[in-house]
């Protein structure tokens, strides 16, 4: 087995992890689920939103 320098190494996208655990629906409590639903409209309201071009070209880069 050969051993690579780091110098070899091009890490092209840092790896960050979540700072918060994703939400799983079964675990929220029914005001909770009020509440993400809530953030979720007012930012359709305040034109916090992308479109599907937006996202593919996002996840294209990824």
């Amino acid at each position: 087995m050969s051993k690579i320098s780091n110098d070899y190494i091009n890490l092209e996208h840092e790896v960050k992890l979540p700072s918060e655990k994703p939400l799983v629906y079964e675990d929220l409590r029914e005001e909770d689920f009020d509440h993400e639903m809530q953030k979720a409209m007012d930012d359709l309201d305040n034109g916090r939103t992308y479109t599907s071009e937006e996202v593919e070209k996002e996840l294209e880069d990824i």
